[in-house]
């Protein structure tokens, strides 16, 4: 399972680094993309998801995103009350799981 944010349009060039240095470790692996920002972080997901495939791994078809709006955000620009805020999220993730576990499953 990933979890990005969308930086600059896309996933961070960390992220990038660490799946260019276990290349080996990532083949064959079914995998989740979970992506967040102030637009839900779709082009992040669709970036990271073309670069896994390129990588031979297997991303499942569910990408949830989690949106941030302004509402949501409190002093220093932090996430106020997670708990309510992201609970319109726990349904598309836990979708995503459920897509993440049977493809595992299936895998192995």
């Amino acid at each position: 399972m990933f979890l990005t944010p969308q930086y600059n349009w896309s996933y961070p060039a960390a992220l990038k680094n660490a799946l260019d240095h276990l290349y080996r470790e990532w083949h064959d692996k079914p995998a989740l993309i979970i992506s967040y920002g102030h637009r839900g972080g779709g082009r992040a997901a669709d970036h990271l998801q073309q670069v896994l495939q390129g990588l031979r791994m297997k991303p499942v078809a569910l990408m949830p995103a989690i949106i941030f709006d302004e509402t949501m955000l409190g002093e220093h620009r932090l996430l106020k009350e997670p708990a309510p805020n992201l609970a319109a999220f726990c349904a598309p993730i836990s979708d995503g799981l459920m897509q993440l576990k049977t493809a595992l499953t299936s895998a192995y």
